[in-house]
C-alpha cells in the first residue's frame, strides 16, 4: 500500500494531472513549468500565470482511496449543482497572494485517482465476467457517477482565471455526441441449426404467433439473400441515422474465433461492402477484441491483424468485448498492437462518468511513471446499461441521457454512447423512442444554434 501511495504523489503524476486540468481550463494544450513542490503544495507557472495548488495530507490521501475521505460540497463554476472536494479547514476556494493564485482545496489528488483508475488497478473485486463493478468504485462511494468532477475542477480554474487574469481568453470547445456501435452479432440467422435455435428461443420468449411467422419469413429470405439479414441491416441503419443527424459513428467489428461469448463470424464480402459504405459515409471503423483478449496480447494482436488484413484498412480504434479490461496490462497491450484510441472505460452496470471526465485523456502508466501514448475516450452510456442493468422505462432512459448530456455540454466534453446493431431489431421501440429521439433532438438543437 505504501508503495502505491508514493506512486500517487510523484512529480510526474502531479504535473500530468495539472496539465490535463489546464488543458480543459484553457481549451488547448499548455506546458506548465514547475517552480516548487512540497508535501503540501505545488507551484507552477503557465503562460505567465503562477498558480499554487494545495495537496492534501498523507492521512487524507489514505482515507480518500479507502473510500473513507471526508468531503466538502462547494458550488460548481456555474452553480448548476454542488461538487465534492477533499475537506480542508478553509472557507475560500482560492485567494491571490504575492502575484500568484492559490487554490486552497486539493483538486489534484482526486483527479489523478479517477483518471488513473487507481481503484480498479488495486481492487480484486470483480463481477461474473471479471469486470470491475460500479459498486466497488470510488465514484460510487463518493456519489460521483453523474458528476464529471475532474472537468468541474478544470472549469473552476477557468472561472478563477477569467476573474483574475485580464488577458485570459479560453478557447471554447463544442460538445459532440459520438455514437459507437459494437458489432457483437453480424447475423441474426447464421446457419440452419443456429437459426432454428434462434427461432425456438424467440417462440418461448415472445409467445406471439404472428411475430414467429414474421421471423420464419425473415429467416427464409436471409437464407437466399444473406445481405438482407436484420442484424446486418441494423448496421446500415445506424450509419444512415448518424449521417442524417450530422454525427460520426465508430463501428467496432469482431474477428474473434468462436467461443462461449464470441460469435466468431467471418468478415465476408457482404461485410466488406458494408464497411466500404460506412467509410464512404465518413464513419470510422475499429476493432472489438474478443472476450478472451483483455489479458492476452497474442490473441488480441491476431484479431486486430486479421481485421487489418481483411479490411485493408488501418485499425486504430478499439473497444473491448463485454467492456472486459485489466487496468494493469490492457492499455499496454492495445498500445503495442497499434491502437491509438480506446473506448472501453465505462461501467456496464451504471451510466455516467467512470473516470471523472467527458474528455479524451491519456491513461497513466504507474510502472513507468508517465502517461501512455494511447488515448482513452470514456464511455458515458450504453443501451444494455439502460435496459438490462438499470431496467429503466423508455421515458426514464431518455431523461437520464438528456441529463447526462446537459452536464457533458456544460464542461465541453464528448458524449460517447454505445448502441448495438442487433438491438435495433430486438428493441425497435427503444431504438426509436430513446436512441433516435436523443440524437435527433441533439441535432435539432445544433441547427437552431447555427
Amino acid at each position: 500500500m505504501k508503495v502505491m501511495l508514493k506512486k500517487l504523489r510523484t512529480e510526474n503524476a502531479i504535473l500530468y494531472t495539472i496539465k490535463f486540468l489546464l488543458k480543459i481550463a484553457f481549451g488547448y494544450s499548455v506546458s506548465p513549468t514547475l517552480e516548487f513542490l512540497s508535501e503540501d503544495y505545488i507551484m507552477i507557472q503557465v503562460e505567465g500565470i503562477r498558480i499554487k495548488f494545495k495537496l492534501c495530507s498523507q492521512d487524507k490521501l489514505l482515507d480518500l482511496i479507502e473510500g473513507k475521505g471526508h468531503m466538502k460540497s462547494i458550488p460548481s463554476y456555474d452553480d448548476y449543482y454542488y461538487i465534492p472536494v477533499i475537506d480542508e479547514n478553509v472557507s475560500d476556494f482560492y485567494e491571490c497572494n504575492n502575484g500568484h493564485i492559490q487554490i486552497n482545496y486539493d483538486i489534484i489528488t482526486l483527479s489523478f485517482v479517477l483518471l488513473s483508475c487507481y481503484d480498479e488497478l488495486t481492487s480484486e473485486a470483480r463481477d461474473e465476467f471479471d469486470r470491475f463493478r460500479y459498486k466497488d468504485s470510488l465514484v460510487c462511494k463518493y456519489n460521483l457517477i453523474t458528476i464529471p468532477v475532474v472537468d468541474e475542477y478544470a472549469f473552476l480554474i477557468r472561472k478563477i482565471l477569467k476573474n483574475e487574469v485580464q488577458s485570459f481568453i479560453p478557447s471554447l470547445k463544442p460538445t459532440i455526441i459520438v455514437p459507437t456501435h459494437d458489432i457483437d452479432n453480424l447475423y441474426r440467422f447464421d446457419g440452419f441449426f443456429t437459426s432454428i435455435k434462434t427461432l425456438a428461443a424467440e417462440a418461448i420468449r415472445e409467445r406471439r404467433p404472428l411475430q414467429l411467422c414474421s421471423s420464419i419469413l425473415n429467416m427464409l429470405k436471409t437464407i437466399v439473400f444473406k445481405k438482407e439479414d436484420q442484424y446486418l441491416k441494423g448496421i446500415e441503419q445506424l450509419y444512415k441515422d448518424s449521417k442524417k443527424n450530422g454525427l460520426r459513428s465508430v463501428f467496432f467489428f469482431m474477428t474473434a474465433k468462436p467461443s462461449q461469448f464470441d460469435k466468431g463470424q467471418a468478415i465476408n464480402q457482404n461485410v466488406l461492402n458494408l464497411m466500404s459504405k460506412i467509410a464512404d459515409a465518413d464513419m470510422l471503423l475499429g476493432i472489438h477484441p474478443g472476450f478472451n483478449t483483455f489479458r492476452d496480447i497474442a490473441v488480441m494482436n491476431d484479431e486486430i491483424e486479421r481485421l487489418r488484413n481483411t479490411s485493408e484498412r488501418d485499425i486504430i480504434f478499439a473497444r473491448q468485448h463485454y467492456l472486459r479490461f485489466d487496468r494493469r496490462i490492457t492499455f499496454e497491450n492495445l498500445e503495442k498492437c497499434g491502437i491509438k484510441v480506446d473506448y472501453t472505460m465505462g461501467f456496464a452496470d451504471h451510466e455516467g462518468f467512470k473516470c471523472g471526465t467527458a474528455h479524451q485523456f491519456h491513461p497513466y502508466n504507474f510502472e513507468k511513471d508517465q502517461p501512455y501514448d494511447i488515448l482513452e475516450a470514456p464511455l458515458i452510456a450504453m443501451d444494455a446499461t439502460l435496459t438490462h442493468y438499470q431496467k429503466y422505462s423508455m421515458d426514464k432512459a431518455f431523461e437520464v441521457l438528456e441529463n447526462l448530456f446537459k452536464i457533458t455540454k456544460r464542461v465541453e466534453g464528448d458524449f460517447i454512447i454505445l448502441w448495438h446493431n442487433d438491438r435495433i431489431f430486438r428493441d425497435q421501440k427503444w431504438y426509436k423512442k430513446v436512441y433516435l429521439r436523443f440524437i435527433s433532438q441533439y441535432n435539432m438543437k445544433n441547427r437552431n444554434l447555427q
